[in-house]
């Protein structure tokens, strides 16, 4: 594997990442997130819960990539040999 092919592989698994997160802030709903952390009945300022809101996503998104990662080179691994 030349050089220039593993940058373009990092900039292909930089991308998913993004991708990753982009579709989590879309997808799961801000209200579901903050009642499933705090419950109902707490209220936090609104920097805190963005603080929270984002390291929650941003850990989240990745581990799917890490995932991902781990299984497309485990079969480009399998094919090739």
């Amino acid at each position: 594997m030349t050089h220039l092919t593993k940058v373009l592989v990092w900039y292909l698994f930089a991308a998913t990442y993004i991708l990753i997160f982009s579709t989590l802030f879309v997808f799961i709903p801000e209200t579901w997130l903050y009642d499933l952390i705090y419950g109902h009945n707490i209220e936090t300022d609104a920097v805190h819960w963005d603080n929270v809101q984002m390291t929650l996503l941003l850990a989240l998104a990745l581990i799917i990539n890490g995932m991902i990662i781990f299984i497309s080179s485990w079969l480009c691994s399998k094919f090739h040999s």
